[in-house]
């Protein structure tokens, strides 16, 4: 399942404007020299990686989104930014719906949420307002 949901990920990402990177981070901490170019609005990026063992079996389609803390929607902080978001159950139809509802929207698709932490490292838990717990949910 993971190898499908990556590509799946990965594709719609890329759909929608993200710069989809591959590969392991590298970073040169001994390096102090700066990037040469102009300043300016890039593409946001986005890095979809594979894990072990989240819990479930190997089939359970569970994805976690990390989400960076100065990610911005316009102008303003996104109200996920800090945040990691726990889905269990996701198949390759959902991953369309969890890019544009978590990741554009800053919305948790209730029925797959396992889980999440905010930016100080607290459990996130949804407020349900409604009975249709099917709906997108914001966090408190």
């Amino acid at each position: 399942m993971a190898p499908v949901l990556q590509t799946e990920f990965e594709d719609k990402l890329e759909m929608e404007g993200f710069d989809v990177l591959h590969g392991p981070v590298q970073v040169n901490l001994g390096d102090k020299q700066g990037i040469q170019g102009e300043i300016g609005e890039g593409k946001t990026t986005a890095r979809v990686g594979l894990i072990s063992h989240i819990g479930g079996h190997k089939f359970a389609g569970n994805v976690i989104i990390y989400l960076p803390p100065d990610l911005k929607m316009g102008d303003a902080p996104h109200p996920l930014a800090g945040c990691g978001i726990w889905y269990g159950r996701v198949d390759p139809k959902n991953v369309e719906g969890i890019v544009k509802e978590t990741i554009l929207k800053g919305n948790v698709v209730a029925d797959m949420f396992r889980g999440g932490i905010d930016a100080e490292h607290k459990m996130l838990r949804i407020r349900l307002d409604t009975p249709d717990s099917r709906q997108t949910k914001t966090l408190q």
